[in-house]
Formats: structure tokens, C-alpha cells, sequence
């Protein structure tokens, strides 16, 4: 077999491996996005199941339905102080952020409800609560700092102290 031969059946062979590799990460590529569809298929199925029975008692599910419910509730409290902060509060209709005051809601034109006031009434609250707890541990934290500077500076004047005796 000549030199020439033998670049030419490398060449085959190159381009042959390279087109099983291609195609193998083409397959790969199609069988992750069946396996997608698959798991989008999985949750859809899970959260119609829940909508359908999460007040079923008797659902042998029922004890993890009631983890949702609660996480559902804790995200919406946890939302709900978010848009207070921000100075938003949430259309009872579709759930977007519509600014405290708003007279309607710019998503869908819900009128809002007229709870202005207690709205920046809670927040103000929030906000000192907030204001006082950050003031405590900041004092907590600057009390145990000078306590191990405290610890720390008799350790220093202890080693000296032996170092010093050392020397002598």
C-alpha cells in the first residue's frame, strides 16, 4: 500500500468516526430531549394531582401535599413582605406587583383594594422591626468581638510574658 493509499484510507476512517460522533451526539441530544418532555410530562401530571386532591384526607399522598400547601403559603407570605418592602402590593386577580396607591392593576385592570394606608402602616411596622432586630445583633456581635479581643490581647501578653522569660 502506497503512502498516498494510506492517507486516503486515514481520511476515510477519520471522517467515519467523525460522522459516529456527530450522529452519536445528535442521538444523545434527541434522547435528553425526550427525557425532558418526559419529566415536564411528570410535573404536570403531579400538579394536576395536587390541584385535584390536595384537601383529600385519605390521599396517601396527603402528607406531602400539605409540605406544598405550606411551602405555598410561606412563598406567598415571603412575596407579599418583598413587595412591601418594595412598596408594591399584589393584584387579587393575577398576582402581579402593583404599586401602593395604584387604583387599578396595570396587568389586567383589576380595580385594587383600598388598603393604602394599613399597607404602609404594616410596612413602616416591618421595616422598625426589621431596623431594631439588625440593631441587636449588630450590639451581640459587637459585644463577642470585644470579648475575643479581650481573650486575644491577654493570650499576646501571656506569650510575651514566656518569651520574655525565655530570654532571661
Amino acid at each position: 500500500m502506497s503512502f498516498w493509499d494510506k492517507i486516503v484510507e486515514t481520511g476515510k476512517d477519520l471522517k467515519s468516526k467523525t460522522n459516529n460522533l456527530v450522529n452519536t451526539t445528535k442521538l444523545q441530544a434527541d434522547i435528553s430531549k425526550e427525557r425532558t418532555a418526559i419529566n415536564n410530562l411528570f410535573m404536570q401530571i403531579g400538579k394536576e394531582y395536587y390541584e385535584q386532591f390536595q384537601n383529600d384526607a385519605e390521599n396517601p399522598f396527603a402528607e406531602a401535599m400539605g409540605k406544598i400547601t405550606a411551602a405555598k403559603a410561606k412563598i406567598e407570605e415571603l412575596n407579599g413582605q418583598i413587595y412591601a418592602l418594595k412598596g408594591l402590593s399584589c393584584c387579587p386577580k393575577c398576582g402581579s406587583a402593583v404599586a401602593v396607591g395604584s387604583l387599578f392593576c396595570p396587568t389586567c385592570g383589576t380595580k385594587m383594594p383600598e388598603k393604602v394606608e394599613e399597607t404602609v402602616e404594616e410596612v413602616s411596622e416591618e421595616v422598625e422591626e426589621a431596623v431594631e432586630t439588625v440593631a441587636e445583633k449588630a450590639e451581640e456581635v459587637k459585644e463577642e468581638v470585644c470579648e475575643k479581643c479581650e481573650e486575644a490581647a491577654a493570650e499576646v501578653e501571656k506569650t510575651v510574658e514566656e518569651i520574655k522569660d525565655a530570654v532571661e
